[in-house]
């Protein structure tokens, strides 16, 4: 009998002794989960199987041919990859993740020459954003007999630090280096070469180099579109634009969704009834400490009260786990930090508490300190990460057991009275905090710990409202006026915005001359404006600062500007809010 059938038959023999109901769920859903594993077991052996018998006739094929010099070569060169191919085959089936037993299934829909989208619901923890690239790969390196494959895949993320690491994390699965058949593009840093088949990069970068070369798309064959249910503006904007190219210039490309959380139909439909692909994942039970009543969003500062909880999980719970808490910025993320070391005795110089890692996870971390977040911790160490949202999905944690949910998170919103998209701190989602919630639940039984109360959760919004519903769209019509479209209230949005607000956005541009009044074209000042990543009024802001010479200082002022608007407490007012002039 399997370690999983006899984990099964003692949860069975346990559950008649369990002195609670709640205690009989949570035994039952492990019981669940478990099923599903065993389950699962047969479909990943039998694409072990049919994986090895391909890799078998393909070697007998070349033995059996008459093979000269240069054949030779060649030969040494498959043995090689179809080395590299069983490893990876082996450590697949050591440790599954349920999308390896979808593997078929996927490649039959994406590679179908009528499909021209495909959409991928697949919760959390199934393997979606590191295994359907490699897929890929695979499919493109089996259909040619040299290395010269001359159309590959790009996959966007939402955010750099995401590509960044999952082209790392991929690399390394796939017995490569970053640059070479794996690499990406994010921000100022770049690691790709002549024999990069996969690229990863966000979905900013592949709509600049879109727009900056119309025949950029057509190097290749795939577009994944990873953790599509964040519903940012510029993921709107790429996905409207690819299907664009499909129909203008038939190009000859597969669109792949995927998300977690993702409105299957929605996009189904925009994507004229594509195939969709709905995988479960494997989330253990997860118990959920609701805070008491007093304690409210916005009635005290969430950052102590996290700070405090993890203190208490730390002290008083069973080393084993690691403790993932969520804060809204790089500024609560250092504080928390700081002052969690100090209130565990740990000195500057690491003394002090010498069983526990405490660790940032943002936006701005660099590749080595993210590498600390994701490594695993050695026994006798728990590890305490406070992350942004970034660790709901894009970003996961091995060794999680526990999770402080704040309940915050920084969104992009239109403030009416500056007319002007501003990030501010509000409530998550119910869906967010889902997300959340599951990374307890990742490989055993977890618990999450949400600073609100139940009734607030109750209240609070089931989904993000797309960024295109709930921002200033100036820079949405620049690009699209950059990309030839006219008719932009007309144009083919996953959700479109309305009209009005829209018309408003084009006489904004109008009054700050970044767009012709007569035939609603870009002047020369609009094209200087949409290469900046701001609103309107903030681009036309910087060009006539660079023009009379003081853009250092208004570069200084609006950062001082934007942060002061970001903050989450009256605290953080105080210590932020004088302006520095040097």
């Amino acid at each position: 009998m399997s370690r999983l059938a006899l984990a099964i038959t003692d949860i069975e023999n346990v559950i008649p002794h369990c002195e609670t109901q709640q205690e009989v769920e949570r035994r039952e859903t492990t019981k669940d989960v478990l099923q599903n594993k065993l389950d699962d077991n047969q479909g990943y052996y039998e694409e072990f199987r049919q994986t090895a018998l391909k890799m078998t006739k393909d070697l007998d094929n070349i033995i059996g041919d008459n093979l000269g010099h240069k054949g030779m070569q060649h030969a040494l060169l498959h043995i090689d990859d179809s080395r590299r191919r069983l490893n990876r085959e082996g450590r697949r089936l050591r440790n599954p993740l349920p999308i390896y037993g979808r593997r078929t299934e996927i490649l039959n829909a994406v590679t179908n020459p009528s499909t021209r989208a495909c959409v991928i619901q697949a919760e959390t923890g199934s393997g979606k954003s590191t295994q359907v690239p490699q897929y890929l790969m695979e499919f493109l390196q089996s259909q040619t007999s040299s290395n010269n494959i001359e159309k590959g895949i790009v996959c966007t993320q939402p955010r750099p630090m995401a590509a960044i690491t999952l082209a790392q994390r991929i690399a390394e699965e796939y017995d490569c280096e970053v640059g070479h058949e794996v690499g990406f593009v994010a921000g100022n840093k770049k690691k790709v070469s002549n024999k990069t088949l996969a690229t990863f990069m966000t979905d900013r970068t592949l709509i600049n180099f879109c727009l900056t070369d119309p025949k950029y798309i057509g190097n290749y064959s795939y577009v994944v579109i990873d953790e599509a249910h964040e519903r940012s503006v510029d993921t709107d904007i790429l996905l409207a634009m690819l299907k664009k190219e499909q129909i203008d210039n038939n190009k000859q490309f597969t669109i792949i969704i995927m998300s977690a959380t993702i409105d299957v139909d929605l996009f189904s439909r925009y994507f004229d009834g594509c195939p969709v692909i709905e995988i479960p994942g494997r989330t253990f039970p997860v118990d959920i400490e609701w805070c008491s009543e007093g304690q409210t969003f916005g009635n005290d500062d969430y950052v102590t009260r996290a700070v405090e909880t993890s203190y208490d999980i730390h002290v008083n719970e069973d080393i084993e786990g690691d403790i993932l808490v969520f804060l809204t910025s790089q500024v609560e993320i250092d504080r928390a930090c700081r002052n969690l070391r100090r209130k565990l005795g740990i000195t500057q110089g690491g003394h002090g508490d010498d069983n526990v890692d405490i660790l940032p996870l943002h936006g701005k971390l660099q590749p080595n300190d993210l590498f600390k977040v994701l490594k695993k911790t050695r026994n006798g160490i728990r590890k305490i990460v406070f992350a942004t949202n970034i660790a709901e999905t894009s970003v996961t944690i091995p060794g999680v057991k526990y999770v402080i949910d704040t309940g915050m998170v920084k969104e992009l919103q239109y403030d009416t009275k500056k007319s002007m998209s501003m990030l501010k701190v509000t409530n998550v989602t119910q869906a967010s905090a889902e997300q959340r919630k599951g990374r307890a639940g990742r490989t055993g039984p977890g618990k999450c710990y949400r600073l609100y109360s139940h009734e607030e959760f109750q209240e609070m919004d089931q989904s993000m409202k797309p960024e295109i519903l709930r921002v200033h769209l100036g820079m949405t019509v620049m690009k699209l006026l950059q990309m030839g479209v006219r008719d932009v209230d007309k144009f083919d949005f996953v959700e479109s915005p309305e009209p009005g607000a829209i018309e408003q956005a084009m006489k904004t541009l109008i009054l700050l001359g970044a767009v012709k009044d007569e035939d609603r074209t870009l002047t020369d000042v609009g094209n200087a404006m949409v290469k900046l990543p701001v609103e309107p009024r903030l681009a036309k802001l910087i060009l006539e600062g660079a023009k009379e010479g003081f853009l250092k200082m208004l570069l200084q002022w609006l950062h001082w500007y934007l942060h002061l608007e970001t903050c989450s407490s009256k605290a953080e007012l105080m210590r932020r809010g004088r302006f520095p002039i040097n």
